[in-house]
């Protein structure tokens, strides 16, 4: 976290100005000060910061720049920005109370530490990965010199790195930095407040290596350490990632009520109803609504998201990015190939030029754009696509990783749906064998796995080994997500081809009835939500 307000605020005014030093200005100064005060008791950052940004730069007009009250000054007006959202002037201001530290601080100086790694979270706020690591880096070893590897106050700074490797999908980098952090804070008397987030972050990259168990056993401790934490945004870490384990679970319901819970607490945390901090959560509320069935919310839910996104200042790119991507995932499950292609292709563009063309991430976006290259029969590009988001995930992951399955799952569709079953039908298996030992028996995306091979296997002529596989898929499906999910009722549709090619036509009519049952129901309760052209392609 960055430096508390409430220390800030102490410094300011315990330091006043100095009384030798009689101005006319002092006045406005003190009224400046008050105002900031005032606005962010009140809940509104934005009025603060600009207040702050006035005092700070009067108080520098006023005072020798080296005089430390300015530092404090610029500092304060950095948290006020970056708590509004505005991370842009966050890194401005944070840049300038680290060069005034650098002139009169020694080298070694804890403050000098903690103005570098402000500054460090501002800029990966704003997406300067590169410059934001090297500053973490900086910050670390100033404090380490300041109070030994192994002090609390080292903690701190060894979990913001961690962290920011983290978020560039560096998962051997993160994680024992982020052990490192939670052990000094283990070894702490009582429990540090610090705590929890930094399990929080250690989950995330757990999770992203396919751990479900332990990160699992993670969030929930990091929630229940959180809960007597007074701060809002500290209960809301753990919660957002305990959120996400669940959705990776496929406890689509459960995931949807806990990132509602994370956005009520951001909400309080930022004092604004469509504060950046927001555009995440919302995007991954609309992922899981979106799994669940609910794709009338879940559309909802990506747009405020995108909205948001575009429209803070200074956001943060992998924001935008995912909220983009997403909400183009969407349109082309309900046939608007036109619409998403080029979205998709913009999201690839984006997140290629941030993260480079070998991370995890770029993987993602290229995988989703060739799902849409392949929908708009533009398969020898599908093709090239899949196999380099392939490559990245093996080589970053390993080959037993659950997101190499889905890939080459969207690979083999693409060659069943151009008849190629030949080529589909070695891919699904070696999805299928992934995802049973990275997910279990009864997941669903191992249950697609097996409707997949079924459709193979049916348009082999092979109906003997299709039924099991249709029927194990239907099962699963209404088992974790419902009889009323759309996802059942093409289960449903497919088990009824296969029967029909065994013969049992009685048992064909009745998963017939059962696919047309859910189609209708999902389809009229997404129609009021679309445009008529959009209504066109679903239905016709």
């Amino acid at each position: 976290m960055l430096a508390s307000s409430a220390i800030l605020l102490l410094a300011l005014t315990a330091g006043g100005i100095a009384a030798e030093a009689e101005d006319p200005r002092r006045a406005q100064i003190e009224a400046l000060r008050s105002e900031a005060e005032t606005h962010q008791q009140a809940g509104d950052l934005q009025s603060a910061a600009i207040a702050a940004v006035k005092h700070a730069a009067l108080l520098e007009e006023v005072l020798d720049a080296d005089d430390p009250q300015v530092g404090e000054a610029w500092k304060y007006a950095g948290l006020l920005a970056f708590r509004s959202g505005d991370y842009a002037s966050a890194v401005t201001h944070f840049d300038r109370v680290v060069t005034l530290g650098e002139r009169h601080l020694a080298p070694g100086d804890p403050q000098l530490g903690v103005a570098l790694g402000n500054l460090a979270s501002a800029l990966q706020a704003v997406g300067s990965m590169a410059r934001a690591t090297e500053t973490h880096q900086r910050a670390l070893e100033v404090l380490i010199a300041a109070y030994g590897p192994d002090h609390v106050e080292v903690a701190t700074p060894l979990a913001r790195l961690g962290g920011l490797y983290e978020r560039q999908a560096d998962f051997a980098s993160a994680q024992p930095l982020l052990e490192r952090a939670i052990a000094i804070f283990e070894a702490e008397p009582t429990p540090h407040r610090s705590l929890p987030g930094v399990l929080a972050e250690l989950v995330t990259v757990k999770v992203a290596l396919g751990r479900l168990t332990e990160a699992a056993s993670l969030a929930e401790r990091a929630v229940e350490l959180s809960q007597t934490d007074e701060r809002p945004e500290a209960r809301a870490r753990p919660l957002h990632v305990l959120a996400r384990v669940r959705s990776e679970q496929a406890d689509y319901d459960e995931a949807a009520r806990l990132f509602r819970q994370v956005l009520e607490l951001t909400s309080q945390s930022t004092g604004g109803h469509d504060h950046p901090q927001m555009a995440q959560p919302l995007n991954e509320l609309a992922m899981a609504l979106r799994r669940s069935g609910d794709a009338v919310g879940a559309r909802r839910a990506y747009e405020r998201s995108l909205r948001i996104s575009e429209e803070s200042t200074g956001a943060i790119q992998f924001a935008f990015t995912p909220a983009l991507s997403s909400l183009a995932t969407l349109l082309l499950g309900q046939g608007d190939v036109e619409v998403a292609l080029p979205m998709l292709q913009r999201a690839l563009e984006l997140t290629e030029a941030e993260e480079g063309a070998t991370a995890i991430g770029t993987a993602k976006a290229l995988h989703n754009y060739s799902n849409a290259l392949s929908r708009a029969g533009r398969r020898d590009e599908a093709a090239q696509g899949y196999e380099r988001a392939l490559e990245i995930w093996v080589t970053q992951l390993g080959g037993e990783h659950h997101l190499v399955a889905m890939a080459l799952i969207q690979f083999a569709s693409m060659h069943s749906a151009h008849g190629d079953n030949d080529a589909a039908r070695p891919l699904l298996e070696r999805a299928l064998g992934i995802l049973v030992k990275a997910r279990g028996e009864d997941h669903p995306d191992v249950a697609m796995a097996k409707g997949k091979l079924a459709v193979v296997h049916l348009a082999a002529g092979d109906v003997e080994s299709a039924l099991p596989m249709a029927q194990d898929s239907l099962r699963i499906l209404e088992a974790r997500l419902g009889p009323s999910h759309p996802s059942v009722a093409a289960a449903h549709y497919d088990l009824a081809r296969v029967l029909v090619k065994k013969g049992a036509t009685a048992e064909a009519r009745q998963s017939t009835a059962a696919a047309l049952s859910g189609i209708t129901a999902f389809v009229d309760e997404l129609l009021p939500t679309m445009s008529e052209r959009e209504a066109l392609r679903l239905t016709g």
